[in-house]
């Protein structure tokens, strides 16, 4: 099926771990994950993820919700490595059984596979399977949500990170949208983007709420509970229609 009538692809994960400032950030990710999927289906178009456990799920409840009520083109591209293809979850695999729903196979690189006992991963593949997904399916913009960065037997799993610097060297022109207010790797990467280096970068890049930060005196945990992650999300897709189709 052909693909809707714009592409947004989604850079999103659920930190795990005990860092407070990560369950922190919790809420917030799945209320943007989940504001941005209504908002993309809603308009006609294509979200573009890589299947990430904690971000599946999510995806698959939205997704749901437009079954019934659709023109026939892919909503969802997932894009995976066969690294992993023995140990895709439950939640990935139900997004597949979707109509709607194309999943892309990238080979993995020097006969990597991923070991679910070693938790050893698959760092030349992942970077392969993120290459194809930033270029082959030409997306409009990304977004960027939460994220964090893990350190497994020496080797640095960036993620989020990664999938922001591919975007950049890939897509020059096309919009990046952080969402600062998710935490994690994103909120570092807003906090590293300043004016010049945002004018300086190949890509147009947004702090979609930075115009939501706590009011003096206001507290943080208030500030959060109130980012009108709906409003946003349909802001993110309106300025993609408008630069794009």
């Amino acid at each position: 099926m052909r693909q809707g009538k714009f592409t947004i692809v989604m850079s999103a994960s659920v930190p795990s771990g005990d860092d407070a400032q990560y369950a922190r950030s919790q809420v917030q990710i799945e209320n943007a994950v989940i504001a941005l999927a209504r908002a993309v289906f809603h308009a006609g178009g294509t979200l573009v993820f890589g299947g990430h456990p904690s971000i599946s799920p999510l995806v698959a409840m939205v997704a749901t919700e437009f079954e019934n009520d659709r023109d026939p083109y892919t909503s969802i591209i997932i894009y995976q490595s066969l690294a992993y293809r023995d140990v895709i979850p439950r939640e990935t695999q139900f997004l597949f059984t979707l109509g709607f729903t194309e999943v892309r196979w990238i080979p993995a690189e020097e006969g990597e596979i991923f070991n679910p006992y070693t938790g050893i991963n698959c760092p030349r593949s992942l970077l392969a399977m993120r290459q194809r997904m930033m270029t082959e399916p030409k997306p409009h913009a990304m977004v960027c949500i939460g994220g964090k960065d893990v350190v497994r037997d020496g080797v640095r799993i960036r993620g989020v990170l990664d999938e922001f610097e591919i975007f950049k060297k890939e897509r020059p022109g096309q919009r990046i949208f952080l969402f600062k207010s998710t935490g994690g790797t994103t909120e570092k990467i807003t906090q590293s983007v300043d004016e010049t280096g945002a004018r300086m970068s190949p890509s147009p890049i947004t702090v979609i709420d930075k115009e939501y930060a706590p009011a003096p005196g206001s507290s943080e945990a208030a500030y959060l509970l109130n980012v009108p992650y709906a409003f946003l999300a349909g802001e993110i897709v309106r300025q993609v229609i408008l630069e794009n189709v």
